[in-house]
């Protein structure tokens, strides 16, 4: 994010900067550039995500932070990618952690719902 809004604020002094060179009609486009940078800066610095370091199922289009604590596996449930990959790796040992809020019966349903639809294997509890 704090990248984002680096280049954000370079390409508009750049810009503001180009237009500067214009005379009277590139101090009004200077504005324009301006006020358009300072709109960016804000939307980036609006945007929420959510870290998954510790795991999590998302069920819907969600801006996420991924890799921050190290290499992550990002597997769809459905749409049959996630049965490809399961299934071209050989045996999988899958551990399920719930730690904190989460809300298991929402998981747990995640879970069989991917494993009836055959995007997960079914699996021997221990």
């Amino acid at each position: 994010k704090a990248n984002s809004i680096a280049t954000a604020l370079i390409n508009g002094a750049l810009a503001v900067t180009e237009c500067l060179t214009e005379g009277i009609p590139g101090y009004v486009m200077a504005g324009i550039v301006a006020a358009t940078t300072a709109v960016q800066v804000a939307t980036i610095s609006a945007q929420q995500y959510t870290p998954m370091a510790k795991g999590g199922i998302v069920t819907e289009a969600t801006p996420i932070i991924a890799g921050e604590a190290g290499p992550e596996a990002i597997i769809p449930l459905s749409g049959g990618r996630g049965k490809q990959f399961l299934e071209g790796s050989g045996g999988v040992v899958i551990n399920i952690t719930i730690q904190g809020n989460a809300d298991e019966e929402v998981i747990f349903h995640a879970i069989e719902r991917a494993q009836r639809t055959g995007y997960l294997p079914k699996w021997q509890y221990a």
